[in-house]
């Protein structure tokens, strides 16, 4: 049985899909883009879940009537006292 080729991007592991490149590589070759490393799995989660808490301090703020980078700056202060 044959192997399975593996995606020509350099340091990609994955399976090769089309034109010698795996669905992630191919999908940035269709449209467009320049080939660059596919995200890992928790690059996403980390991403959504600092955006979540961004929306969340700015709402504090805005409780607080203060400037939302300000708020952040005290939540942040607070943190590394910790």
């Amino acid at each position: 049985m044959k192997q399975p080729k593996q995606c020509e991007f350099p340091g990609c592991e994955e399976e090769a899909y089309a034109r010698g490149l795996c669905r992630g590589h191919y999908q940035q070759h269709n449209r467009g883009h320049a080939a660059r490393p596919l995200r890992q799995e928790g690059e996403r989660l980390k991403k959504d879940a600092l955006a979540e808490l961004n929306l969340v301090l700015t709402r504090k703020a805005r409780e607080k009537a203060m400037r939302p980078a300000d708020f952040i700056d005290q939540v942040r202060r607070a943190v590394e006292a910790l």
